[in-house]
């Protein structure tokens, strides 16, 4: 075999060689690809898992706000009930509608605050000014109405 015989067979060979390692090098890649195109969708996957995930606890969120509005609802009714029936209580009113015992906690504030007579703010025939001395006599005894007392002479 002459120089260049041996030479083409040694360029062929480099050509074969070199085809071979850019098939593995192509198969690499794509199976890299491969790989890489997995790595993607377990990506987004997790990404959907997270955001499902985020979206519950938000509800979860919601769901606790709302509980807590509905309780402190339901203790603000509870309180208001209880507030009426002792202020109903204490002031022997059991039988009167919501516009004459507003006028009559008005008129009684206004004796507190300004010391005047009970007669001069109601008017009307279910109760007495002798039953609503009784009753001021009595409000004027309670410590919260003597800081009220205070409080609006201070003010003044």
């Amino acid at each position: 075999m002459t120089k260049s015989t041996e030479n083409k067979q040694t360029i062929d060979q480099k050509i074969n060689d070199e085809m071979e390692r850019s098939k593995k090098q192509i198969a690499k890649l794509i199976d890299k690809e491969k790989d890489t195109e997995k790595l993607i969708i377990s990506i987004n996957e997790e990404k959907e898992k997270s955001q499902k995930k985020v979206d519950q606890l938000r509800e979860q969120k919601r769901k606790i706000k709302a509980r807590e509005r509905t309780q402190e609802e339901k203790q603000r009714t509870r309180r208001l009930i209880q507030h009426g029936a002792l202020a109903e209580k204490y002031l022997n009113c059991p039988n009167i509608d919501t516009a004459e015992f507003e006028v009559m906690l008005k008129a009684i504030l206004n004796h507190i605050e300004n010391g005047k007579k009970i007669e001069e703010y109601l008017k009307w025939p279910s109760v007495t000014p002798t039953q609503l001395d009784g009753v001021m006599k009595r409000l004027v005894n309670t410590s919260h109405f003597k800081q009220t007392l205070n409080d609006a002479k201070r003010k003044k």
